[in-house]
């Protein structure tokens, strides 16, 4: 993993004239600030987690893993008196592999004090200043996000954002869209995740303000039987310096997990170090985070629910229902509709080892005998072998296929099964 990352930073890094540039001040920069407590206790290394509500924020491709209903809230308070906020929702499709959710994103300060004044027009010196009160800032962001399986062990996304900003009365908006993309490297314990933001804006209202590109990659690793997680994050504005996350998430037991990170930029080196916890309470999870940054201290506060049905106990659930019905056309002696059943369960679930076998089997089994229907001797031994073969009997399979082809020895496709098996 640290290889990879490694490639991947030198390939962002960028030239020595970029190296003083600042990274905050960038349009849209409060979408940098990340979603949910757990992520940020892991030092907003996620794009290559991505698996709970929050993935609308950080890649929209890891939609495609959430397999129930679920609701994340986040409450955070910066310093200088803001506060940011972030909702999002998650309904994955009946048959899984794909997901859409809907996500807020809102920033506020408030108290930055209000004066007017007047100038000479000669001097072009201030002649008066007069105290207005005080006046509000606000950033909010809705989103609409879209991820999904392609094809084994990949996963694209695409997120539409509506971005809004006020500064007393002055007021700007821009529509812009993502890109994701998650990659299964390693039967699930390791993921390649990468995002473009900004793929395409469109900027309106009082600014002249244009939305960067933003790249972003990262890579998480599951370690000691999946109670470490490990994550690592790259993020490149085409406007800011090269960004770096690294954070961790380790389970103590099975409901309470303990969480760190640490944030920099190339220019500035660590400007953030993160620690948080979450705890299980059945399907509620309540998470804690507390952010170091070199500008003040951070708390964030979130909620997650999951709920409904999952996407794996109805899938288990269908698969099931289509075995019994490819065993009762088994009883039957219809061999191509067990075919049919077999075939339709493992297109549901590609990953069940025993209808992939089922299946495997049945393949020969209809290639010489598609149906032994009947109440002749040699069909009802045909049926006993075939029911014995689903149920891995060989030495009884083998017994009955002899017997029903010493009742129909002219049964070329009888002795052909037998001598596959």
């Amino acid at each position: 993993m640290a290889g990879a990352l490694l490639f991947v930073f030198l390939l962002l890094a960028p030239t020595p004239s970029l190296h003083a540039q600042a990274t905050g001040g960038q349009p849209g920069e409060f979408m940098s600030y990340g979603a949910g407590a757990r992520s940020l206790a892991m030092g907003a290394a996620f794009v290559g987690v991505a698996d709970d509500a929050s993935a609308t924020y950080w890649n929209p491709a890891g939609l495609s893993q959430i397999t129930r209903k679920e609701l994340t809230l986040l409450k955070a308070t910066l310093f200088a008196d803001t506060t940011y906020d972030f909702y999002s929702f998650v309904m994955p499709s009946k048959k899984g592999g794909s997901a859409w959710g809907a996500s807020m994103a809102k920033l506020a300060s408030a108290g930055f004090e209000k004066v007017t004044s007047t100038i000479d027009p000669n001097t072009q010196t201030y002649t008066s200043v007069n105290k207005q009160g005080t006046f509000a800032v606000q950033e909010s962001a809705m989103s609409w996000s879209y991820g999904r399986k392609v094809v084994d062990h990949v996963a694209i996304g695409t997120a539409l954002n509506k971005i809004t900003r006020s500064v007393d009365t002055s007021a700007d908006s821009a529509m812009t869209a993502d890109l994701g993309a998650m990659i299964d490297m390693k039967e699930g314990t390791r993921r390649l995740g990468m995002t473009i933001k900004n793929v395409y804006s469109k900027v309106s209202g009082d600014t002249d303000d244009t939305m960067p590109l933003v790249f972003r990659v990262g890579m998480s690793d599951l370690y000691f039987k999946k109670r470490l997680l490990l994550a690592m994050d790259i993020d490149k504005s085409l406007h800011a310096n090269t960004g770096w996350h690294f954070g961790g998430e380790f389970g103590f037991t099975k409901n309470f997990k303990g969480r760190f990170g640490v944030q920099g930029d190339q220019g500035t080196g660590v400007r953030e170090t993160d620690v948080g916890f979450g705890y299980s309470i059945k399907s509620i999870t309540l998470d804690y985070s507390i952010g170091l940054h070199t500008l003040g201290n951070s708390t964030r506060m979130g909620l997650t629910w999951k709920f409904g049905r999952s996407v794996l106990e109805r899938r288990e659930e269908n698969v099931n229902q289509l075995v019994q019905k490819a065993f009762t056309a088994a009883q039957s002696g219809n061999y191509l509709v067990v075919q049919e059943q077999l075939q339709t369960a493992l297109d549901m679930d590609p990953s069940n080892k025993n209808v992939q076998v089922l299946v495997d089997k049945f393949q020969k089994v209809v290639a010489a005998v598609p149906s032994a229907m009947g109440q002749e001797e040699s069909a009802l031994m045909t049926r006993k072998a075939l029911l014995s073969y689903a149920n891995n009997d060989l030495k009884g399979t083998v017994a009955a296929l002899r017997q029903a082809y010493s009742k129909d020895p002219r049964n070329e496709k009888l002795l052909s099964l037998l001598n596959k098996i």
